[in-house]
């Protein structure tokens, strides 16, 4: 949102609002300081959302009711208390002018006598997973009848749009058709985005157009996964050992014997006999002395009587008599 402060003395800046809570007044603390001795140290509050960035709030900070011109009526802004803007509207303080300029304004770039068309959207807002529906109203200001409409749409993917069929209108008939818009996740681009909607009837009155400008604010996709791991490591499959075929054993052919070839047999030359060697004559033995120890004398053992004597106790002798 851009905001377009005007003084008295002709001086003029332009201001781009993006957060949403601005404060404006004539002290330092504030995030739009005006130089004026007119307006107090906090005049006024604007609350801005990105989510509905076609309209804005102002707060009266201040005891006093504040001038307030939309759509060229003047109204009053009470003290301490807050309204709903629109584009283009207009707050008058002294010695300073505050306009607003919401970029999600329906703006009309060319027009046309025979053609008359017109664009409504609720929000111009596209979330995801939704379908933003607005309406086109058009008729027939001239005089041809049968008039086939065609609406082609700029500045967004074709699949991101559907325009209803428009049947034939004649001399001064008016239909409203639907167009949808729709947000593909990937496209389109998030951000402000600007729609033009051209209207002719190329058959009936060539050379005719209606341009229509619209401001559509594409909200981000945000998408978060939640994954959760184990600790624990996961087991590996257990993949069975192909089995192994035994291999044929295939008999590989034997050679056929060959019959062994007779040689001649060796012939035997006579040897000459060998000289005899005379035998070397025997020697004499030698003769060595041998010394013989005597033995020890060996105890004399005496033969045993043929008849032992039988020698008697009395205790024998007494039973013997």
């Amino acid at each position: 949102m851009n905001l377009m402060i005007a003084q008295e003395n002709g001086f003029k800046k332009q201001v781009r609002i993006e957060k949403a809570i601005t404060r404006i007044g004539s002290s330092p603390a504030n995030d739009i300081q005006l130089h004026s001795g007119l307006v107090s140290a906090f005049h006024l509050q604007i609350l801005y959302a990105r989510e509905m960035p076609d309209h804005c709030q102002v707060v009266n900070l201040t005891a006093e009711p504040v001038v307030l011109i939309s759509n060229g009526q003047e109204r009053s802004l009470a003290a301490l208390s807050a309204l709903e803007l629109n584009a283009r509207d207009e707050i008058r303080l002294k010695g300073v002018r505050l306009s607003f300029d919401l970029p999600q304004v329906t703006g009309i770039l060319s027009t046309s006598h025979q053609i008359s068309a017109t664009l409504h959207l609720p929000e111009p807002v596209l979330r995801p997973n939704t379908t933003l529906v607005g309406r086109i109203a058009l008729k027939n200001e001239g005089a041809q009848p049968s008039c086939q409409f065609l609406v082609e749409v700029t500045g967004i993917p074709e699949d991101c749009y559907q325009v209803d069929p428009i049947p034939l209108m004649y001399p001064g008939a008016q239909e409203d058709v639907n167009i949808r818009f729709y947000q593909r996740k990937t496209h389109p681009v998030a951000g402000f985005q600007s729609v033009v909607l051209s209207v002719t009837a190329p058959a009936s009155y060539p050379g005719e157009q209606v341009s229509i400008q619209q401001g559509i604010y594409v909200s981000p996709v945000l998408e978060q996964v939640l994954q959760i791991l184990d600790d624990m490591p996961a087991p590996r499959p257990v993949t069975p050992e192909p089995i192994q075929e035994p291999e044929l054993i295939v008999a590989e052919p034997q050679p056929q014997p060959v019959a062994a070839e007779v040689l001649p047999e060796p012939v035997v030359a006579m040897a000459e006999p060998a000289p005899v060697m005379p035998e070397p004559a025997a020697t004499a033995p030698e003769i060595v002395s041998v010394v013989v120890q005597d033995e020890p004398p060996q105890p004399v053992r005496r033969p045993l009587p043929v008849n032992p004597k039988v020698i008697k106790t009395p205790v024998e002798s007494f039973w013997d008599e």
